[in-house]
């Protein structure tokens, strides 16, 4: 939306997620800074609980994520990579901040397998926009995934085989879901929008309807 990147993701995080905080804090802010600027107050109102959340892939916003945020929220994140990398940053940035760690929040791509069904097609259909962010490439990297820019076919099997879209047959989709609680996720977010994109609306529901039968 502005022609350029940002000279630090981290910075312009920072600012705006310290602008909010403020607002809901006290009602009004003033602040300047490199990227945000906001000198307003809020009409007076009753509302519930605001939790400010923080999209997480890296250990850098994991880190401020445990600084200033109140949950992280990561998407393709395999459940060792959150348990080796992401959840180990947030917590030592919560402790000097003096401060509770967030809750973690895990967006999991998901699809049971079938025989009409390719686990690296539902990757793609549902992926090929991350798969193509530098930013996402560098995170599925850290998780130990050989990943092929000039390959993504070849990436996207890569990427079921390594834990970034949990799929399999019911029992290995449990065993696979229960890494991510033993891992310290606090929510797992399921998504089929790979089994919907290929295979429509009601394979997807019917994914999502026995997975939550499973689990309960």
């Amino acid at each position: 939306m502005l022609g350029t990147p940002y000279a630090s993701v981290l910075a312009a995080v920072r600012e705006y997620l310290t602008i909010v905080r403020t607002l809901l804090d006290s009602g009004a802010a003033e602040f300047d800074g490199e990227y945000f600027s906001c000198h307003a107050a809020m009409n007076p109102a009753v509302f519930p609980r605001i939790d400010l959340g923080l999209g997480v892939l890296r250990p850098g916003m994991a880190r401020l994520a445990g600084e200033i945020a109140d949950v992280a929220i990561t998407w393709l994140t395999p459940a060792a990579y959150l348990e080796g990398t992401v959840l180990p940053a947030m917590r030592q940035a919560a402790q000097k901040a003096g401060r509770p760690t967030p809750r973690l929040a895990s967006i999991v791509p998901v699809a049971l397998s079938h025989p009409d069904r390719e686990a690296a097609e539902m990757v793609l259909a549902s992926n090929s926009a991350h798969m193509r962010a530098p930013h996402y490439i560098d995170m599925l990297r850290r998780a130990g995934i050989d990943f092929v820019e000039d390959d993504l076919p070849l990436s996207a099997k890569r990427m079921a085989e390594g834990g970034a879209f949990v799929h399999g047959d019911m029992d290995s989709v449990l065993e696979q879901l229960a890494k991510y609680r033993e891992s310290g996720v606090d929510e797992i977010i399921l998504n089929l929008t790979g089994v919907y994109n290929v295979h429509g609306p009601k394979a997807a529901m019917g994914d999502l309807k026995k997975i939550l039968a499973a689990v309960a």
